[in-house]
C-alpha cells in the first residue's frame, strides 16, 4: 500500500506535490510484468493526449514501442511511479519544443530526466528534515544505498549529454566502494568510465 503524506510548510508547493506523488502508487521497479504492461499501455495513450506526440499506426511498430518504453522505465526511471510520470508530462508546459512529433524515447528523457532531478532534491530535503523514528535505529546502509542510486542516476544523465548536479559525497562514496583509481578525482573518474563505454556503475539487486 502507498504511504500517506502530510503536506509540510518546509517545502514549496511543487516539492510537496512531488513528495506526495512519490507515495501515491507503487514504483515501476515494484510492479510485476503484467501490471507494468497494463500501465505502460495506459501511459502511452495519456502521453499521446497530453503532448500530441504521434503514436505509430503500424501494429508491429506499436508493439516494439511498448516494449522499448517499458524497458526504458525499468532501466532509467525505476524509482518513479505512473502518477509521477503523468504529472511530469502534464506540467512540462512550453519548456519542451517537440509537441506534435512522433513518439520516441529521446523525447521521454526531455520530460522525465528534469523531473527526476527535482524529485531527488525534494527527497533529499525530505530526508534531512524527517524526524528520526523512535524505535527503528538510524541505518547508514540506507543512506549509502541512496547515495549509490543518485550516483547511478547522475552517470546515466552524463551518458545522455546532460550536466547533472554532482554532490560532494559522490566522490567519497565511489572511493569507499573502490571504483575510483588512486589519485583520481570524480571528474577524471566520470571521463574514464564514459570513454570505456561503461553501462552501469551500480546494479540494483
Amino acid at each position: 500500500m502507498p504511504t500517506s503524506y502530510v503536506k509540510s510548510s518546509v517545502f514549496s508547493d511543487e516539492e510537496n506535490k512531488m513528495i506526495q506523488l512519490k507515495y501515491s502508487a507503487p514504483k515501476i521497479r515494484d510492479l510485476n510484468e503484467a501490471e507494468l504492461r497494463i500501465r505502460v499501455k495506459s501511459l502511452l495513450l495519456k502521453i499521446n493526449v497530453i503532448t500530441g506526440w504521434v503514436l505509430p499506426q503500424n501494429e508491429a511498430i506499436m508493439i516494439v514501442l511498448k516494449d522499448q518504453f517499458q524497458k526504458k522505465l525499468i532501466e532509467d526511471y525505476p524509482d518513479l511511479n505512473v502518477e509521477e510520470i503523468e504529472y511530469a508530462f502534464r506540467h512540462s508546459g512550453t519548456s519542451v519544443e517537440d509537441w506534435g512529433k512522433e513518439f520516441n524515447l529521446n523525447l521521454v528523457d526531455k520530460i522525465l530526466y528534469p523531473y527526476q532531478q527535482k524529485r531527488f532534491e525534494a527527497s533529499e530535503l525530505e530526508w534531512r528534515t524527517k524526524p528520526a523514528p523512535d524505535k527503528k535505529p538510524y541505518d547508514p546502509k540506507d543512506v549509502l544505498n541512496q547515495y549509490r542510486s543518485e550516483i547511478e542516476t547522475c552517470f546515466q544523465a552524463l551518458k545522455k549529454g546532460y550536466r547533472p548536479i554532482i554532490h560532494i559525497y559522490f566522490e567519497e562514496t565511489l572511493r569507499d566502494d573502490g571504483l575510483l583509481n588512486e589519485g583520481e578525482n570524480i571528474n577524471e573518474f566520470f571521463v574514464r568510465v564514459l570513454r570505456n563505454g561503461t553501462e552501469k556503475l551500480y546494479i540494483k539487486e
